[in-house]
């Protein structure tokens, strides 16, 4: 349980940081060009707030948890990377069905940082989650 809560404030910490380079520095202008329309004035936080605790939670129990005895940190990546294209591409590709004028070019560029966004985190977790695994259970 303690190997959990651990990885888990990796992942949301890792997540966070992360997600707030890719959103306050790199992606910010693109984004508020192709959206500016459409976002709202009065941003509603407790969404994020979901999202940022539940997020690192199910890339604990879907991909870190699954981890094999004997893989390498790479597993995680991949799996990773996979959990993040089908939760990013449910909501761009949505989005982009539904939403008048949402942009194509960000569904495109979203799903993909989502996808990148979930590996790596899973893949710092997995290393976190490998060292406290070596650290408790020494050979």
């Amino acid at each position: 349980m303690k190997n959990n809560i651990i990885v888990y404030f990796t992942l949301l910490l890792s997540l966070i940081i992360l997600d707030g380079i890719w959103l306050g520095l790199v992606a910010k202008d693109s984004y508020q060009q192709a959206m500016g329309h459409i976002i709202r004035e009065q941003v509603i936080i407790w969404p994020w707030i979901v999202f940022y605790l539940f997020y690192p939670l199910a890339i604990l129990i879907l991909v870190i948890n699954v981890q094999l005895a004997n893989q390498s940190a790479y597993f995680f990546l991949w799996r990773g990377f996979v959990l993040g294209a089908a939760a990013y591409g449910t909501y761009n590709l949505t989005n982009y069905a539904l939403v008048v004028d949402w942009p194509f070019f960000i569904t495109i560029k979203d799903w993909l940082w989502g996808a990148i966004l979930t590996s790596s985190c899973s893949w710092i977790g997995g290393i976190v989650w490998l060292k406290i695994s070596i650290f408790r259970n020494p050979k």
